[in-house]
């Protein structure tokens, strides 16, 4: 039986740092390739998804990884994607569930960071304009009624159907962190994250003020999104009629490193931020409730 460490994200919780920072960092941890494991866990249609054919091709990865290495997934698209609302909140339950099968005679240990919504949903539309959105926060968050496409979806953000379906699936082996305590004491996160995986004897270096992947500040927001219009970097903006993908690669390194503004939730606007609130308050509590006194989620900001 292999111990495998699988974190899920959600999306902008640290998940990069833990990839660069502690996972590659430290040789006690091989990291599995994350195109192979979007390649062979998330992109497969439901109907053609076979967990055998998954783990034959992660056993091939697993001779790669010393006797004293411990295997690791991290991957946040393991949590489905805000930008298209989780595909209808198909994506989610599915991807639990790949796991399950995939690893079931393995001691797999899955792992959840959620971050307060207001929070969450601010850094998330700032991530859609840093890879090419052309949508202004509002429109990002109201997209057009219909099925036909996929967009963001108020549901991803509620937490506790993920949070209960998972223990239902994985158990004691569920563990679910907040972002929040990562940001205010990276180090004791980084102990307690080692402890709940049984790592708490192992010895790692990791940069903890290190910063991955941040948001981009809100003056570059703005303009990074003026710049999408006439820039295609991805596929969040791909009808452009003008495409000029130099720009768009330059201003996107540019800006990354403009620190001017505000990087908070403060800038949703008071109306945005009281219609978050509202959105969450009910599921909050459902998720308090799951969570304990323990994680006391309102005193990180999450809305109850």
């Amino acid at each position: 039986m292999r111990k495998i460490i699988c974190l899920i994200g959600y999306h902008k919780t640290g998940t990069s740092w833990f990839q660069y920072e502690l996972f590659s960092r430290n040789a006690c941890f091989h990291m599995l390739n994350r195109k192979l494991v979007r390649d062979t866990l998330v992109a497969p249609g439901s109907l053609e998804f076979n967990p055998s054919h998954a783990r034959e091709t992660f056993e091939r990865e697993f001779q790669k990884a010393g006797e004293d290495q411990i295997v690791v997934l991290a991957e946040e698209e393991l949590s489905g994607n805000p930008h298209n609302g989780g595909k209808g909140g198909y994506a989610e339950k599915e991807l639990a569930e790949r796991l399950q099968r995939t690893f079931a005679d393995d001691e797999l240990h899955v792992n959840l960071v959620l971050r307060n919504q207001p929070d969450m949903i601010h850094s998330t539309y700032r991530q859609y304009v840093k890879m090419g959105g052309r949508l202004n926060l509002k429109r990002y968050l109201h997209p057009p009624a219909g099925d036909r496409r996929d967009y963001f979806s108020y549901r991803y953000f509620r937490y506790s159907p993920m949070v209960s379906y998972c223990r239902s699936v994985f158990g004691e082996a569920l563990h679910v962190f907040l972002y929040e305590r990562f940001a205010d004491d990276s180090e004791d996160f980084l102990k307690r994250f080692l402890r709940e995986n049984g790592l708490e004897g192992l010895k790692v270096q990791a940069d903890t003020d290190r910063r991955i992947n941040a948001s981009i500040s809100s003056s570059a927001a703005n303009l990074q999104r003026l710049v999408n219009h006439i820039s295609v970097v991805s596929d969040l903006n791909s009808e452009n009629l003008i495409n000029l993908p130099a720009l768009g690669k330059v201003t996107r390194k540019l800006l990354v490193r403009w620190k001017a503004g505000k990087r908070g939730s403060g800038e949703l606007g008071l109306g945005l931020k009281q219609e978050i609130e509202e959105e969450y308050r009910n599921d909050n509590r459902k998720l308090a409730e799951l969570l304990g006194p323990k994680y006391s989620l309102e005193t990180w900001g999450y809305p109850l």
